[in-house]
Order: C-alpha cells, then structure tokens, then sequence
C-alpha cells in the first residue's frame, strides 16, 4: 500500500511538472507569434514579445534569433549578433541565424566573418538561397571573381522564379564579373 501511494505521489507530481513546462512552452509560442505579428509595425513592443518568449523557453532557437532580428532590422548589428549566435548554439543546424549573422558581420565590412556565416549556412541547408546570392556579393567585393561568379550560379540553379528582381540581378553581376 506504502509503494502503491509512494507511485501515486510521483506520478501526479511529474504530471503536474510536465502540464508546468507544456503551459511554459505554450505561452512562450503565443508571445512569439504576437512579436512576430507588431515586427512590421511596431519593433519595440515585438522586441519585448521575443525577449518574454525567450526568457520563458530558452530551448526555441526561433526566439532568440527574433530578438536579432528587430536589432537588425534597426540597422543595430552588434546588439544583434549575440542573439544570432545563441540561437546557432541552440540549434547548430540552424541555417537563418547563421545566415544573419552573416548579413551582421556584411553590414560591418568585415567580409571574412560574413564569408565563414553564409558557409555555415549553406552546411546547415544547402538550399539556403540567400547565402548564397549574399557570398556571391561578398566574395565579390573582396575582388574573388571566381567564387563570386560560382555561388551566384549555384544561387541561380536553386532560386524560385519568384525572386526576379535577384535573379536579374545575379545575371548581371556573373557578366559583369566575368568581363
């Protein structure tokens, strides 16, 4: 009888520790959508929105690259990287918080570092588009004519039709590049 109370008790505590943790998650996704829905409109109250769903699930890579994001968005890279790279430590496999630490370290003119993110980010998902129409950029810049030319081509085989406007754009810098 001992046992069969000693099980019960440990049972509804856990249960009550997992319904705690489902509710935590719960709200931090809730208060994520919300910062996701004021972005466009109103940065400051979506970057309260990311920090309280970061501070309740520190596990949700999403969450801590939205707070970069709104610092990036301000045109505030170094107050964003930190958040990038937390959101890479979260889920290494994450390719948009390397790809803007990316656009961060390109902002900066330090093409080294943006070279070594967008790299990441194509590891991480190798149908990354943007990094690589951004490592063309960079690589361009940098006088690399070559690796240029070659990730604006591997950018033009995988780009949706939909992105025109890069697309013209990428044809334009490869003839360019190759003159």
């Amino acid at each position: 009888m001992k046992r069969y109370l000693l099980f019960l008790l440990v049972f509804f505590t856990l249960s009550k520790v997992i319904l705690s943790l489902d509710t935590t998650r719960n709200q931090a996704a809730i208060l994520n959508k919300k910062g996701v829905e004021a972005l466009s409109s109103n940065p400051r109250k979506a970057l309260r929105y990311f920090k309280k769903a970061h501070a309740l699930d520190k596990s949700v890579a999403d969450y801590a690259n939205n707070i970069g994001v709104v610092h990036l968005k301000q045109r505030q890279y170094q107050k964003a990287l930190p958040f990038f790279k937390t959101a890479s430590r979260i889920n290494s496999g994450y390719a948009r918080s390397y790809y803007n630490q990316g656009v961060c370290y390109q902002a900066l003119g330090k093409n080294h570092s943006a070279i070594g993110a967008y790299k990441k980010a194509v590891r991480s998902d190798s149908n990354y588009v943007y990094a690589y129409f951004n490592l063309g950029l960079v690589y361009g810049r940098a006088g690399n004519k070559k690796q240029a030319i070659a990730n604006y081509r591997k950018f033009l085989k995988i780009a949706p039709s939909s992105l025109r406007r890069p697309i013209a754009d990428a044809k334009r810098r490869i003839r360019e590049l190759s003159q």
